[in-house]
């Protein structure tokens, strides 16, 4: 395993994310003067090669560009989290990529509270191939992927016993809830539809495309109907 890969962006990695501001952002300034977009970009690609917070490259974006981004402060720290994001998941999907040897691939991972997004939390657990990029979740998203290993005999070493996993996944955790925490979590709307049966665990997120900027992962609203198992409160 190549551990220099795990602890640095290499040169290789930079180049992702410079490629993503070049890429994916320009779809989203495209109605922005040729100035106010090159800073925009100058100033994401500052942030991540600096491990700069998003709230202060999101805060030297507006002051760079005097006023004229799109949306103010709110939308500028919007772009700048999410950006900072997606790149550091870029980085990391190019060290799954160079540990190929021993990694099965990543799962997905959500910070599981009372705050957390549902879609996030249907997802939490699900694995990936190592290749696939994510984790794709909504504007501002927190989750991140998880390398998983290959089991002891997929490497070659056998008469070994696989250790249970001590990670509880989303729909385990929410499971476990009290009826109060799962109803606050979900709202009384989408609470009474999961009970019924009408929005199972399955059906809380989607894949949402935008062609102005990427596609993201977003709660979905409660189906008219519906068919799926009757969840256990």
């Amino acid at each position: 395993v190549d551990l220099q890969a795990w602890t640095k962006v290499d040169k290789a990695g930079l180049e992702a994310i410079v490629r993503r501001s070049t890429e994916n952002i320009t779809k989203t300034m495209a109605a922005m003067p040729a100035d106010v977009a090159a800073a925009v970009r100058a100033e994401l690609v500052r942030g991540y090669a600096a491990g700069t917070n998003p709230r202060a490259t999101a805060a030297r974006i507006i002051r760079r560009t005097e006023g004229r981004f799109n949306g103010g402060l709110q939308s500028a720290l919007r772009v700048s989290r999410t950006e900072t994001l997606d790149a550091s998941r870029a980085g990391a999907r190019i060290g799954r990529m160079e540990n190929a040897d021993v990694l099965q691939g990543w799962a997905w991972h959500c910070e599981l509270s009372t705050r957390s997004c549902t879609a996030c939390i249907s997802m939490d657990g699900q694995i990936f191939p190592i290749e696939t990029p994510g984790p794709d979740d909504h504007v501002s998203g927190r989750c991140t992927g998880v390398p998983v290993t290959k089991s002891w005999a997929d490497l070659g070493i056998y008469g070994v016993d696989e250790p249970p996993s001590v990670r509880v996944d989303g729909p385990e955790w929410f499971d476990s809830l009290d009826a109060g925490t799962q109803k606050q979590i979900l709202g009384p709307g989408k609470y009474d539809a999961w009970t019924s049966g009408r929005y199972p665990m399955s059906d809380w997120s989607t894949m949402r495309h935008n062609d102005g900027w990427r596609d993201s992962l977003q709660t979905t609203p409660i189906p008219a109907q519906s068919g799926g198992r009757r969840a256990a409160s």
